[in-house]
């Protein structure tokens, strides 16, 4: 089942890169960390972790009114679309939370503060380490007032998933990092950009897609070796680790990262 989900994936990534890039890369590369210890899991721990990687995978984007968060549709076909097409209906709520109530108050006080440096534009405060620190906090206690509010004690699934998010939203900066545009990691405090030369509005812009091709392949090897159904220790994550980093560390050196 999980191979064949893999494989629709790629095929709909190939076919349509551009759609949803951010959320296949982000997807896949959490899944491959996480595949030996999906036995342990419970499903509303396994969709808590899946649908942190998703919302955390788009959320930098929340400083573009047209960006992928704020819409209602997931358009990845089989059963991965399937799994994740729910999120849909979730996406656009954490979209204009981590707008209105992050991104928006904190960007006016820094355009206060250091005028010109600090003007909120798209790929600044949320492209960066302090914007991700600062939108994990800020989601985390968000979450906590809510659930508390409503009499809610599932305090134990806000860790995983702030985990989850927190991973999807450093792999977006990783990927905006390899175009032109590049990311200001540490913006509003230097301004100096990492860019690399893939342009995604290219048409034989394959880098992107062999990436992906490539995680789905390392998730599949991973699956039917066994270590999907090994006893679980803390040493399993080792394979996987090494594999994720070996996969990025190629795709960022094809990207030419500069500084």
């Amino acid at each position: 089942m999980i191979a064949g989900m893999i494989y629709t994936a790629i095929r709909e990534v190939i076919d349509d890169m551009r759609g949803d890039q951010h959320l296949l890369i982000s997807f896949f590369s959490g899944l491959l960390l996480i595949i030996p210890f999906i036995p342990l899991y419970s499903p509303v721990m396994f969709l808590t972790i899946i649908g942190g990687l998703a919302i955390g995978s788009l959320s930098p984007d929340a400083d573009a009114k047209d960006a992928a968060i704020f819409h209602n549709r997931i358009n990845i076909r089989g059963t991965l679309g399937d799994l994740l097409r729910p999120l849909g209906f979730i996406m656009p709520v954490f979209g204009y939370i981590i707008r209105y109530m992050i991104y928006c108050p904190v960007s006016l006080i820094l355009w206060a503060i250091l005028r010109k440096k600090g003007k909120p534009r798209h790929r600044g405060l949320l492209h960066s380490i302090p914007g991700m620190l600062l939108t994990v906090v800020l989601i985390g206690f968000y979450l906590r007032v809510f659930f508390v509010s409503l009499g809610m004690d599932i305090s134990y699934l806000i860790l995983p998933f702030l985990s989850a998010f927190t991973a999807g939203f450093l792999m977006h900066l990783l990927e905006d990092s390899c175009t032109p545009s590049g990311v200001a990691w540490l913006f509003p405090f230097f301004n100096n950009r990492v860019y690399g030369d893939i342009r995604v509005d290219r048409r034989r812009e394959y880098r992107p897609a062999v990436m992906t091709f490539t995680l789905g392949i390392a998730i599949i090897a991973l699956f039917l070796t066994g270590s999907y159904y090994q006893v679980v220790t803390i040493m399993s994550i080792w394979i996987p680790a090494l594999m994720l980093l070996a996969v990025w560390a190629v795709f960022l050196f094809c990207a030419g990262l500069k500084v």
